[in-house]
């Protein structure tokens, strides 16, 4: 079976994929540094400048004649289909430097009558790095907030909610632009609940958009 350069190892499986040859590795290591910076910045931040994701793009041949196996090459593409959709780790190891962690994040693949048993394309690699590493938050401004009740209730995912008045909760409603609304007792459970995480004020009135 065919050897190559460079090769791939999937984490996870542990399947090891050579191809019938590499002809170019391309080695991207990049620092972006900022206009300003502020002291108080992640841990990865020295001095106005951060660590990007290493890149690495392989430019590769793959041919059924090198593994003596009709279909290989259909198989190996489709295989690295898989681990870009499926988002699979794998280790990137090359003449110049072992990479781990890293993302099939792009696949340029190209049939021609130069290679009639096969193809040819460029395999991009990108290094994954946990956001606790950034020191980063995911945020999403479309998604409701997770607020606690309480130290010892678990977290309450609250869908929309805001507060208002009642006459501006009623107006809203009859108008049709928010589906419904309820006013509270005060004193009840729910209404200490909402109060205690900042979420409701007493005597407002709850409603969902």
């Amino acid at each position: 079976m065919a050897q190559s350069s460079a090769y791939i190892i999937i984490k996870g499986p542990g399947t090891t994929l050579h191809f019938t040859g590499v002809t170019e590795i391309t080695h991207q290591i990049r620092l972006k540094i900022f206009d300003k910076a502020d002291i108080t910045e992640a841990a990865s931040f020295v001095n106005g400048a951060k660590n990007e994701p290493d890149r690495v793009t392989l430019s590769v041949i793959e041919t059924d004649a090198a593994h003596e196996a009709a279909g290989w090459s259909a198989r190996m593409l489709e295989i690295l289909y898989t681990v870009k959709r499926d988002r699979m780790l794998c280790e990137l190891v090359t003449p110049q430097k072992a990479y781990s962690d890293m993302l099939l994040s792009e696949i340029s693949a190209v049939h021609n009558a130069e290679i009639p048993d096969g193809w040819s394309g460029e395999l991009t690699f990108t290094e994954y790095i946990p956001l606790a590493v950034l020191g980063e938050a995911k945020t999403d401004d479309n998604a409701s907030t997770p607020r606690n009740t309480g130290a010892a209730a678990p977290p309450e995912k609250l869908e929309a909610a805001a507060v208002m008045n009642a006459v501006t909760a009623g107006a809203a409603a009859s108008a049709g632009i928010i589906r419904g609304y309820a006013a509270l007792s005060a004193g009840s459970t729910l209404e200490r609940k909402l109060a205690s995480a900042g979420v409701l004020e007493a005597g407002k009135v709850l409603y969902v958009i």
